[in-house]
């Protein structure tokens, strides 16, 4: 039994498309699993997202929070 599918919390995905550590398509198998994920891949960034690319994340999660309500 596996625990995403009960976990109803809104859950955003980023995930770089060139990770070299986990193939880009865990993102597509987590928001399948996750009931109420959002799910963003973002190009020319590698393992690391949030410093690869830290203000496109940071607008991908202040736009999430929006979305969220909070």
């Amino acid at each position: 039994m596996t625990l995403a599918p009960q976990l109803e919390v809104p859950t955003l995905i980023i995930w770089c498309k060139e990770d070299r550590i986990f193939h880009v398509s865990g993102a597509d198998l987590l928001d399948a699993k996750l009931p109420n994920s959002s799910r963003k891949i973002l190009y020319e960034c590698g393992h690391l997202p949030m410093l690869d690319k830290a203000e496109l994340v940071a607008h991908l999660y202040l736009v999430f929070l929006h979305e969220i309500g909070h």
